[in-house]
């Protein structure tokens, strides 16, 4: 092996150690806000990294012997520039921490074009299985990139009070996070990447969805808290346990990242707080979100006293219903059966007699409505007797008023 070969060698070795280092920073950075800062030191990291293979690049290119080094003179350049790429990748996360968001855009647009670059040079050079796949995988985080674009304009837009713009940004980045999602899926089955790409990938996108729940939610709480109606309240709660659950789900799927573990228990106290302050509408939330049993949990764990009235209202109300299925039944086939009877034996009456039944049949059904109305406590006692007696008061009234007609009709 000649010195330069082993200089190179060396530069080689020096450049894979400073690379991991700087990936272990960047996820360390990546996993929890509080560390967004350490973003600077990785940025700095994959800078020296691509500095090393720029100089490999130019000690093999300008040596005697540089047709022999042109596959690695190659993959140098395609590395440095991907290195560039991770540079400005974090340098644009720490911006956008920072809600500096003119820079963010700016580090975007510098890691897309390195980006770019390196997947132009890698494309056109000779590649076995290992840049093969290589390639396919900056393919994948060219697509990967945009979500996050769409978050930052998402980010400056709400810092500026336009709310509705940056709701339609991060609902544009939750369409782009649908198909990243995709997309990681079928190269994980088709063995081109590794099972950790699908996981973080279906986490991201789970994420972006608690996200725009929450922010949502919050926004249109905020909006119309003073004067909130039960439909609303309930709209409200549903997207307010749309991005629970969605953030607790992406916590499942990515364990290391503590984002959404926090971003969780916000929206859960958000959950709490809503709650809390509109107890007036547990009853219709309780009827509408009555198999949601961790809503349930919380609403025990806030007031267990008004949680059970309220409970115990809607059971007594449930239960009022099937007394009045089984009572009402009972009745109503009692009176069809009497009153058929005595249709039957009218068809030998005379005609004012036949209007005289009719007029007790009417009677019968508002004794037999008053009757299911005090079984299931809907009516109380004394006013369930004046019921019946002004039924049979007006209806001796117009009794006595048909006998005089008919009198004097005779």
């Amino acid at each position: 092996m000649s010195k330069l070969e082993e200089k190179c060698d060396k530069l080689l070795d020096k450049g894979n150690v400073t690379y991991n280092e700087a990936c272990k920073l960047k996820d360390i950075a990546r996993k929890a806000k509080e560390n967004y800062t350490v973003y600077l030191q990785a940025a700095e990291q994959f800078s020296k990294a691509s500095d090393i293979y720029k100089d490999i690049t130019t000690l093999l290119s300008t040596s005697e012997n540089a047709k022999n080094y042109i596959q690695t003179i190659q993959e140098c350049e395609v590395f440095s520039e991907y290195y560039l790429y991770e540079k400005e990748q974090c340098l644009m996360a720490y911006k956008y921490e920072e809600r500096d968001i003119d820079n963010a855009k700016e580090h975007y647009t510098n890691n897309q074009r390195h980006l770019k670059d390196a997947i132009s040079l890698l494309s056109r050079m000779k590649r076995d299985d290992r840049l093969e796949r290589q390639l396919k995988v900056w393919t994948f985080f060219e697509k990967s990139n945009v979500p996050f674009y769409y978050s930052i304009l998402a980010r400056e837009a709400w810092d500026e009070d336009n709310v509705v713009e940056a709701l339609d940004y991060y609902r544009e980045a939750w369409e782009k996070s649908k198909q990243v999602k995709e997309i990681a899926i079928d190269l994980v089955d088709m063995g081109v990447f590794d099972p950790v790409y699908k996981r973080i990938s279906i986490g991201n996108f789970i994420g972006m969805a608690a996200n725009i729940s929450a922010s949502l939610s919050k926004l249109i709480y905020e909006k119309y808290r003073n004067n909130l109606t039960s439909n609303m309240a309930i709209e409200l709660l549903t997207l307010f346990l749309d991005g629970y659950y969605q953030s607790s789900e992406a916590y499942r799927m990515n364990p290391e990242w503590d984002d959404y573990k926090k971003g969780s228990e916000v929206v859960y106290n958000n959950i709490c707080n809503f709650l809390s302050e509109n107890k007036k509408n547990w009853k219709d939330i309780y009827i509408e979100f009555q198999e949601e049993k961790r809503l349930l949990n919380i609403m025990k764990k806030l007031d267990i006293k008004h949680y059970n009235e309220i409970k115990e209202e809607i059971d007594i109300e449930k239960n009022k219903i099937l007394k009045l299925w089984g009572v009402g039944s009972f009745w109503l086939v009692t009176f069809l059966i009497v009153f058929g009877g005595i249709a039957v034996l009218s068809c030998n009456l005379k005609w004012y007699a036949l209007l005289l039944v009719l007029c007790f049949g009417q009677v019968a059904l508002t004794v037999i409505g008053a009757l299911i109305l005090r079984t299931i406590d809907g009516l109380s006692e004394q006013n369930f007797i004046k019921l019946v007696q002004l039924a049979f008061q007006y209806q001796f009234k117009f009794t006595k008023a048909f006998s005089k007609v008919n009198k004097d009709n005779e």
